[in-house]
């Protein structure tokens, strides 16, 4: 390999080739740890971007409100089915109950009057099922009574509730005013003494 070079040249040129390999062998780790620190550099601004600004965080809360009114909605919809469903479903018992009732007087009715003996226990019978529904009118309405004073309840619950969103969001609005504000004063170089939010 040495090609007729005298031995000083010869001694040079195998310093070059040493020191080319080296140079290359730095060159191939710089390479390397380049290429680290560009995934590092990716993953980092990756995870950066992921991170909602606060423009985006107002609209995520606006609909994460939207869609709890909505669930609200639909609750408050359920709620008033099954409340009318319940109450249609009494009501029918009722008025089977009362055919039924009016039914059995139409029936026994002819016979019993023709006879002196059977028409007080009849009566009787009728001032029972009288009675009876007096009871069931006083239990519907004392029911009725005490699902109004719970929904007075809820209702004022609901209003005490609503003053403190409202509260919130005035509050809420103010601050990102202020914090715009701030904002704008530290791009425009802020005064010296202001304090900076970080």
């Amino acid at each position: 390999a040495s090609g007729g070079l005298p031995p000083p040249e010869l001694d040079r040129l195998l310093q070059v080739e040493a020191a080319y390999d080296a140079e290359c062998a730095r060159l191939d780790k710089m390479r390397q740890l380049l290429a680290r620190r560009t995934q590092e550099v990716h993953v980092l601004r990756r995870r950066a971007e992921e991170v909602p600004v606060r423009s985006e965080l107002v609209q995520y809360e606006r609909r994460f409100a939207e869609l709890y009114e909505q669930a609200g909605a639909k609750l408050d919809a359920t709620r008033t089915g099954f409340s009318r469903y319940n109450s249609l479903a009494d009501a029918l018992k009722f008025l089977q109950k009362e055919a039924s009732i009016l039914t059995s007087v139409l029936t026994h009715y002819p016979s019993v009057s023709q006879k002196e003996d059977k028409m007080a226990p009849f009566l009787e019978q009728i001032q029972g099922i009288q009675s009876n529904a007096q009871d069931t009118l006083g239990k519907v309405r004392a029911k009725l009574e005490e699902a109004q004073r719970r929904r007075d309840g809820i209702n004022d619950s609901l209003n005490k509730e609503l003053e403190k969103q409202r509260r919130y969001f005035a509050l809420l609005e103010a601050f990102q005013r202020r914090c715009a504000e701030h904002e704008a004063l530290v791009r425009q170089g802020a005064p010296p003494g202001y304090p900076a939010l970080h």
